[in-house]
């Protein structure tokens, strides 16, 4: 029997232990994870309704692009929804390509991937923290909070840093066996701004938003916005901050909203122009085109008053907020940074180590909100699994 230690519990690691158990029964497979179940982040993940993967995925999802152009070809969305067909599940897919089990349950997905590892005969590991990985004969020494572990193989999968309240401690472990950290920094957040947005709270507004640093624009995204006190969060806020993150120098950078993005300067004006003739005030012409809350902000920072109409035009166009930071990684839905892909081979191996594979979230991988990082997760995993069998 060939053991293979896999590190992380969480989607790629599943993912590889499943996958590999259905190749061949040649595999001794333990999962160690250092949590009291596997699959805790899976749970949350869609707003608990688990967004597996994207119908309209492609490599520009990606900060790496190239990177990971070659292996959407081995899983691309079709190959991904045959895949978990076979293992059971029907999909349900919207509008804008987010699919999802048909349950609309994480839990109930979890339920069928633990049905699949048991009937692999895949060995699970809790409260079982991965402390030190040495390179043996022919091997590996896995030295744990409770005990130590022979492996053949070792995949790392235990996931990146967002949205735990602990130190990965895998990154240090890599370290240590000369792999390099991208810098890490937190993904798909909400971005804190320096304007005071306690009477906008809780408020939400479509909109066209626009990352701006020294008067050039680094990015466009549309759809939803939510007001917090501090901040803005939102999908295409989560899509923005990114970008953000990985500015080297993040000063004077604004946040522009385009309120009416379908409507030129000039039809806004003529449009509040025709309700100021029919009677409405300056400070009411907005009344039914907006949120009262963001209309009293808008009215609030006008400045010239004798040209109010035209200014209030352009604040509808380009609403700015000052980004002074994004939220820490607690609040993340990805890790940016990781282990440098330039050290992995396209089978995820080590090219220090041979038998030595990094997956997941760990790598300096990460995509946009819609299914695409979960993507990665399953994608990686197979293909992880697949080399795995090939080399035995």
């Amino acid at each position: 029997m060939i053991n293979v230690v896999i590190v992380g519990g969480g989607a790629s690691g599943i993912m590889c232990a499943l996958h590999l158990s259905k190749l061949s029964s040649n595999f001794n497979i333990t999962i160690l994870e250092k949590q009291d179940r596997i699959g805790k982040k899976l749970l949350v993940t869609g707003n608990g309704k688990c967004n597996l993967t994207n119908k309209y995925i492609t490599k520009n999802n990606y900060n790496h692009p190239e990177f990971i152009d070659s292996l959407l070809n081995k899983f691309s969305f079709e190959e991904c929804q045959k895949y978990f067909s076979k293992l059971g599940l029907l999909f349900q897919t919207d509008d804008v390509g987010r699919s999802y089990p048909y349950s609309e349950s994480a839990k109930a997905f979890l339920d069928l991937l633990m049905y699949h590892l048991e009937k692999g005969k895949v060995n699970i590991k809790t409260n079982c923290e991965v402390i030190d990985v040495v390179p043996a004969c022919k091997g590996y020494l896995v030295k744990t909070n409770d005990k130590e572990y022979f492996a053949d193989v070792i995949v790392f999968a235990s996931g990146g840093q967002a949205s735990i309240n602990f130190e990965n401690k895998t990154y240090q472990i890599l370290q240590k066996l000369n792999h390099t950290i991208i810098p890490i920094y937190p993904g798909l957040v909400p971005l804190k701004v320096k304007e005071n947005l306690k009477h906008l709270h809780g408020v939400r507004v479509k909109a066209q938003a626009s990352l701006i640093k020294d008067h050039q624009v680094l990015t466009i995204k549309n759809g939803e916005v939510q007001f917090r006190s501090d901040s803005l969060s939102g999908i295409v806020i989560f899509e923005l901050s990114s970008i953000y993150n990985r500015l080297p120098q993040k000063n004077n950078v604004f946040v522009s909203l385009d309120l009416m993005p379908n409507y030129t300067l000039e039809e806004i004006y003529d449009l509040l122009f025709s309700k100021k003739q029919s009677g409405f005030s300056n400070e009411e012409v907005l009344i039914g085109l907006f949120n009262k809350m963001i209309i009293w902000e808008l009215n609030n920072r006008i400045k010239n008053k004798s040209n109010y109409l035209r200014e209030l035009t352009t604040l509808i166009k380009d609403f700015r907020f000052t980004v002074i930071n994004s939220n820490s990684l607690n609040e993340a839905q990805v890790t940016l940074g990781g282990i440098d892909i330039n050290e992995i081979t396209t089978n995820f191996e080590s090219i220090y180590h041979p038998n030595m594979f990094i997956i997941g979230e760990l790598l300096d991988i990460d995509g946009d909100t819609g299914g695409y990082n979960l993507h990665f997760a399953w994608l990686s995993g197979i293909i992880c699994a697949n080399n795995i069998y090939k080399k035995f």
